[in-house]
């Protein structure tokens, strides 16, 4: 903005008014005649705009720390060859391998357990399941080597011959992972299907059952080989619902099933 005022002794006054992105500054300059003022008014804008444009230049070739862009390479040399590493491309997305496989085949796995039958009983057990972020859902059941149950009575030797599968369903919870390895707190619901012959003398052949349930607390650990690959060490403790007796007729009770178990797992998990 400019201003024309005219003094006392004649002489014009002019008085610039200009704002940039700095700020506001004002100029006045004196002349004898109008044509005067226009023509040194002239050359304070050039210099301004010349000033501006020198100013602009500067910030191009050293932009301010933090800038989207690097300064350019005005020097000629490779930066590799100052000892800078250069930026590298951005990693590949990671393989279909190391992505989240939510499909669980527990096979084989041997379990070990002592009770509801007394004494020490091996399994095979064989599950499948799914993995959901943290939480691991687990179907399966174990079959159990045969167990034999003896009583004597009068020199006479008495038992029956016992068999049983267990329906699992297992729920854990991933609450520690450290890269291949996890541990995870599990809860179980059991089913027991057992079966029972008697054997002896003068004991008629006929085959007895029984079926109940058991709840079970446990953990696991999952040790990964391979992303779709997994070594399992579960343990846990079980409290039964219900304590079946095989008896004999004639002989009276051969075994009594214990009220609480304890089992370790250990087998291999394929993901898929």
């Amino acid at each position: 903005m400019a201003t024309v005022t005219r003094n006392g002794d004649g002489q014009f006054q002019l008085s610039l008014v200009v704002r940039t992105d700095d700020g506001t500054g004002t100029r006045k300059i004196e002349g004898k005649s109008c044509e005067a003022l226009a023509g040194a008014t002239a050359v304070a804008l050039v210099l301004l705009l010349q000033s501006s444009e020198a100013k602009e230049e500067v910030d191009l070739d050293h932009p301010p720390a933090g800038g989207d862009e690097p300064a350019p390479n005005r020097s000629g040399v490779d930066d590799a060859s100052n000892g800078v590493e250069p930026p590298r491309p951005d990693p590949k997305p990671a393989p279909a391998a190391d992505r989240a496989r939510p499909v669980l085949v527990r096979l084989p796995a041997a379990t070990i357990g002592w009770g509801p039958v007394p004494g020490l009983n091996v399994g095979i057990t064989a599950a499948v399941g799914l993995q959901l972020e943290r939480w691991r859902f687990l179907a399966g059941a174990t079959f159990w080597l045969a167990e034999h149950a003896t009583k004597s009575v009068a020199s006479q030797q008495y038992g029956g011959d016992i068999h049983r599968v267990t329906g699992q369903l297992h729920v854990c919870r991933a609450a520690v992972a450290s890269g291949a390895l996890e541990l995870a707190p599990c809860a179980g619901l059991y089913a027991h299907h057992l079966w029972a012959r008697g054997t002896g003398a003068h004991i008629a052949t006929r085959t007895a059952t029984a079926t109940w349930l058991a709840v079970a607390l446990g953990a696991q650990a999952r040790l990964h080989a391979t992303p779709w690959l997994a070594v399992v060490v579960g343990v846990g403790g079980e409290v039964e619902t219900s304590r079946p007796r095989l008896s004999l007729e004639d002989v009276g009770r051969v075994e009594q099933l214990l009220p609480v178990a304890a089992t370790m797992t250990v087998g291999t998990e394929w993901m898929f």
